[in-house]
């Protein structure tokens, strides 16, 4: 499902508590994407911001593209879930790049 939401291959997001969560701008509205679960979307151009199991008044999963800040230090990934799920392995042995592939190589 996260991929047919975000159009991509996987999601990254961080899990918090809800009560630490809010929008500084804009509106989000809601949409309820399953019998389990509702997602949080820009009022405005759309894009992919929540997840959240229903009933689930502890946590919330926010995507991480969504923060100013998305390489502060409070923000690292510390594990892959769903990989059953997966489109395509991801393998960071393969080569990287610091833009696209014709840019110079991060690793």
């Amino acid at each position: 499902m996260c991929r047919q939401v975000s159009g991509a291959a996987f999601w990254t997001n961080i899990t918090i508590p809800r009560k630490s969560f809010h929008v500084d701008k804009g509106e989000m509205q809601i949409y309820k994407s399953s019998d389990f679960a509702e997602r949080g979307f820009c009022a405005t151009c759309g894009s992919t911001l929540t997840f959240a199991y229903l009933g689930d008044e502890e946590e919330i999963d926010v995507g991480i593209g969504n923060f100013d800040d998305p390489h502060a230090p409070a923000i690292q990934p510390d594990c892959h879930m769903w990989v059953e799920n997966g489109l395509l392995p991801y393998d960071l042995t393969l080569p990287q790049y610091l833009t696209n592939s014709k840019g110079p190589r991060a690793n």
